[in-house]
């Protein structure tokens, strides 16, 4: 009986090595989600080379923190450590701000190859009334990793169709979105429809202007029309995004304006903008290819 006891228990073993090494292989695999506990002393830095993202840098800089906001930056020679409960010595380091990421989808997507996890696009065209802020996921993957390299903060910005919809900028150090959100619906994203593409022929690449780009154009001109007649009061209009987009119109909310794809040979400016979309509100031409044609209106 005890030998075919042990026999039993000896050909157990590998299995429970292997299910406890699967168990373990796990547990290290999850990044650590939790956010930081909230400050509950004065933390002073002190001794470092302090940049202070305008081009200035601070030589044997003092930087002082309280309930997680800097309360101090300057020389050490201008402080008292003693006002603080810990000092940390950063002697021979460099001292730089938190990054922002802007115009990202940090939060809304985890694996481009997978559609389950896009979460960035919705169906349509024109969509201001989309908020990505409600779609992003402070229990990402990659938001982990960003931090650890100084990316503190991103601007959440949607994708697809001509009016993406509203971004939002986050913080990355939270449990849900209500608490990374800084500043919520900060802007609608006009994703301008390229003038041109590119053709290939000989094997050798040509720009032709796209023949749809004046219907485009014509679409983005009647939907601005749209949502100011909404904002005007007009009871033939109705809708949910000509409400979203009558606050734009009326100046309430900023214009993000870019290309994804665009490659004509004019970098695109403010007065480039039909000047019938009449926006009284903050524009801003983002993007990281942002081209127009010289004359769209």
């Amino acid at each position: 009986m005890s030998r075919t006891i042990t026999l039993n228990l000896e050909a157990m073993k590998a299995p429970f090595l292997f299910a406890l090494l699967s168990i373990t292989t796990v547990m290290m695999a999850q990044p650590n989600l939790t956010p930081g506990a909230p400050q509950s002393e004065r933390i002073l830095v002190l001794g470092g080379t302090a940049h202070l993202g305008t081009g200035e840098a601070i030589e044997n800089a003092a930087i002082g923190f309280e309930d997680g906001i800097i309360d101090f930056v300057g020389t050490a020679g201008d402080v008292d450590p003693k006002r603080y409960a810990r000092v940390v010595d950063a002697e021979g380091m460099h001292i730089y701000p938190g990054f922002i990421a802007p115009n990202s989808t940090l939060g809304l997507m985890e694996v481009a190859a997978v559609r389950a996890s896009r979460d960035y696009q919705e169906v349509g065209t024109f969509k201001p009334n989309v908020r990505s802020l409600i779609a992003y996921n402070t229990a990402s993957d990659i938001t982990p990793t960003v931090r650890t390299n100084g990316v503190l903060m991103g601007q959440i910005t949607p994708r697809g169709g001509v009016i993406g919809g509203s971004s939002s900028i986050v913080q990355f150090d939270a449990w849900n979105w209500e608490d990374a959100v800084i500043r919520a619906d900060d802007g609608i994203h006009l994703y301008w429809p390229s003038t041109h593409h590119k053709h290939f022929e000989d094997g050798r690449a040509q720009l032709r202007k796209r023949k749809t780009y004046d219907q485009k154009l014509h679409e983005i001109r009647d939907f601005f029309d749209r949502a100011r007649a909404y904002s005007q009061g007009s009871p033939n209009q109705s809708g949910l995004a000509h409400g979203s987009h009558a606050r734009l119109v009326q100046g309430r909310r900023s214009q993000c304006i870019g290309n994804h794809h665009a490659c004509s040979s004019t970098p695109a400016t403010p007065s480039k903008l039909p000047k019938s979309f009449a926006l009284s509100g903050p524009r801003t031409w983002s993007g990281w290819s942002l081209w127009a044609e010289p004359t769209v209106g």
